[in-house]
């Protein structure tokens, strides 16, 4: 099991997303594969989180061609840690998910930037995603 702490010492994007079968979070999950290689050069790693199964996450995940990690926080751990939950989803059979956010954490594991969607259009652009990452040096 892969944990936050095992980034330490490098930059991370933590990217929560509402699941696979959300079309603007794959759109901002491929925006983010076009850009994954920069943010790499930037010595950040990009982690991906959904509330879905791991296996439904992955295969979706390996489908879409998705370079960086896929992890599954069915219990909603990560989600609540950070404050993202949204419950009762109609789209997710009226689960709880995650909100559709964005955290850049410096290498000692610190929220630098942030941003939480409204709903699920509302995201980052990538070029402010990659300021956020140069601010950190």
């Amino acid at each position: 099991m892969r944990s936050l702490s095992d980034y330490l010492g490098s930059k991370v994007v933590v990217v929560f997303y509402r699941g696979h079968w959300c079309g603007a979070c794959r759109q901002h999950l491929e925006a983010l594969r076009t850009a994954v290689l920069t943010m790499e050069d930037a010595g950040a790693a990009v982690l991906a989180i959904s509330a879905e199964p791991l296996e439904r996450a992955r295969a979706s995940a390996e489908a879409d061609g998705l370079p960086f990690t896929i992890l599954s926080d069915e219990e909603l751990v990560a989600i609540d840690r950070y404050g993202v939950r949204h419950e009762g989803e109609p789209e997710a059979g009226g689960k709880a998910i995650a909100r559709p956010s964005l955290f850049v954490l410096d290498r000692r594991g610190i929220v630098r930037f942030a941003h939480v969607g409204e709903d699920p259009l509302d995201r980052p652009t990538i070029r402010l995603i990659l300021l956020a990452l140069e601010t950190l040096d």
